[in-house]
């Protein structure tokens, strides 16, 4: 019980590694990311030819990512795919377990930590609050059925912070509508968890198409979307819960957000009082000695009063 900090994915791996390979390598990296885990489990000449360049690359790739060779490769990723997908009953305790609560609370705390850790090393943090901050770029949130929530979060803070940011609609129709004004200027911020959710990731692929650049909050094992991303995030999914925990991401994004703020400096000065202004300013509805009710008038709900 407890599965936390779990070691990186091929695909994690492969995206760290790729900012110091060379262009036919990062050919690779793309290709290989394109649909993970799927396209790394071709044969060698397949990857070869989906990249655009040879077999000795992509096996130059592998080799540099610690593996063997490219069947030792290749079973890192079967391992992958076989934990890629489980439903909440293949984690569901068959039998009451003892200290089942406090292992899971242990499991989240740490995962927290550990994900913070981590993500102060990695620059991905700094490079999502410059998309994020920059008043040129219109900024629209999604996410899934339940990550949802927190596209929701990051949208309501960011508006009150800066104008030009949009929440998603879940429904097929209105996100339609959302793409016909993403373009070149557009920054979108994906959540993705396993299992992934294709409305989410066609959304984020067709933006990205239209010229978006894409910040992409995700796990361990990357959203299929990563492989179209400026930005990856990636925080633990798995606490030995039946259920995934979105605390470790909530935590990402509040540490985004908190970057933001940091990156703007006073510049939302004017826009925050504005909006504290509005927010704790009563506003009369009557006049102070105005009836409160029909039935407050004289003469009663149903009679005018005599004039």
């Amino acid at each position: 019980m407890g599965v936390l900090s779990p070691d990186p994915s091929v695909a994690e791996r492969l995206r760290q590694a790729s900012s110091g390979f060379a262009p036919a390598e990062r050919r690779v990296v793309r290709a290989l990311l394109a649909e993970y885990p799927l396209t790394g489990l071709e044969p060698l000449a397949v990857v070869a030819a989906r990249a655009g360049t040879s077999g000795p690359t992509v096996l130059r790739v592998v080799g540099k990512l610690g593996f063997a060779g490219y069947a030792d490769f290749q079973r890192a990723l079967r391992t992958e795919l076989a934990a890629r997908w489980p439903a909440p009953l293949d984690v569901m305790p068959r039998e009451p377990a003892a200290g089942l609560v406090d292992t899971v609370r242990e499991a989240i705390r740490t995962a927290v930590a550990a994900d913070l850790d981590r993500l102060a090393a990695e620059t991905d943090v700094d490079a999502a609050a410059a998309l994020l901050t920059d008043p040129r770029n219109d900024v629209w949130a999604l996410g899934g059925r339940f990550s949802a929530v927190l596209a929701e979060y990051l949208v309501l803070h960011l508006q009150v912070l800066r104008k030009g940011v949009h929440r998603v609609p879940g429904d097929p129709g209105r996100r339609h509508t959302a793409l016909l004004d993403i373009g070149r200027r557009g920054v979108v911020v994906a959540f993705d968890y396993r299992r992934y959710q294709r409305d989410t990731v066609e959304f984020g692929v067709r933006a990205v198409g239209q010229g978006a650049r894409l910040v992409l909050f995700t796990d361990h094992l990357l959203s299929p979307l990563a492989a179209d991303a400026a930005v990856v995030l990636v925080t633990t999914l798995d606490t030995g819960s039946p259920f995934s925990v979105m605390s470790p991401a909530l935590a990402a994004v509040e540490t985004v957000l908190v970057t933001v703020v940091d990156r703007l400096g006073g510049a939302p000065t004017t826009r925050t009082a504005r909006y504290d202004e509005l927010s704790t300013a009563v506003v009369p509805a009557r006049l102070p000695d105005a009836p409160d009710h029909p039935a407050d008038r004289p003469g009663g709900p149903d009679e005018r009063p005599d004039e």
